[in-house]
């Protein structure tokens, strides 16, 4: 696990895209392993401290590891009643632990329909993610035929 704390700068446009998020933005989905190594969410209240982490109020009888920090990420989501102008902010770090626990963002926020897309950076995330799990997985990359993926878009070109 990543041991770099994100700075309070760096989660400046966290901060700013929230507050458009309105009410929403009190209460993220925390989601970590619990002790038993079990995936487990649940809202909580969630707060900047204004160091790179974020004060929590959980509900009581948590399934946490005792005395370790885990995987852990916050997830903030608001759209419309009909499920569409979906935007969202995911933080991925670890959930610290204390009383109460404190969630520290170790990663680049991912958002969904905040701000702009910078579309080279999400592209060379989505490489960096493909080449990391071929890497982890022991596999090469596989063998495009590229002649016939061209013949087989002209075949279809026009179509709808």
């Amino acid at each position: 696990m990543n041991d770099a704390r994100l700075s309070a700068e760096e989660l400046r446009p966290v901060l700013d895209a929230l507050d458009d998020f309105g009410t929403a933005a009190a209460a993220p989905l925390l989601s970590f392993t619990d002790a038993g190594g079990y995936p487990f969410s649940v809202r909580v209240a969630a707060a900047p401290a204004g160091d790179g982490t974020w004060a929590l109020t959980l509900p009581g009888s948590l399934p946490l590891p005792p005395g370790r920090a885990v995987p852990a990420s916050l997830l903030w989501h608001v759209h419309d009643e009909v499920l569409e102008g979906l935007r969202s902010i995911l933080l991925r770090g670890r959930l610290a632990p204390g009383a109460p626990p404190v969630f520290e963002v170790t990663a680049p926020p991912t958002t969904s329909g905040v701000g702009t897309t910078d579309w080279n950076r999400m592209f060379a995330r989505f490489e960096r993610n493909a080449e990391g799990y071929l890497r982890d997985h022991g596999l090469t990359p596989p063998e495009i035929d590229w002649a016939a993926f061209e013949r087989l878009a002209a075949e279809a070109g026009g179509r709808d």
